[in-house]
């Protein structure tokens, strides 16, 4: 068991060396120091609120990003608004947009004698 190294013995030699300098600060001092590191501390930003909330704007942005609806093409839109519709004489379409079309149903034109000609 001799030729094992004691873990602390390294620092217990230097914890001798430096016990052994002199004192460079008074004990005064050196309370107020601590008092003032106690007392006063400093101002830090805290930075787990701050990353807390950008991954939650980045994951709102990403579902957002995920879940819209992706915009038909140009040619998609032509070629829907080109498409002939097969309709009885008394409808007419009209497109609110390029998916929601709406079918009107006019009334039939009267004859002269009130009836439907």
């Amino acid at each position: 068991m001799a030729n094992r190294r004691d873990p602390n013995g390294d620092f217990d030699r230097a914890f001798a060396v430096w016990a052994r300098q002199p004192v460079t600060v008074t004990p005064e001092e050196a309370a107020g120091r601590v008092q003032a590191a106690i007392v006063e501390p400093r101002r830090r930003v805290r930075l787990q609120p701050l990353l807390a909330l950008a991954a939650t704007v980045v994951l709102a942005l990403a579902a957002w990003l995920a879940l819209r609806p992706a915009a038909p093409s140009p040619a998609l839109l032509q070629a829907q608004l080109e498409a002939p519709i097969a309709l009885e004489e008394d409808v007419v379409v009209w497109w609110l947009d390029p998916d929601t079309p709406v079918y009107f149903s006019l009334p039939q034109a009267r004859g002269d004698d009130g009836g439907i000609s």
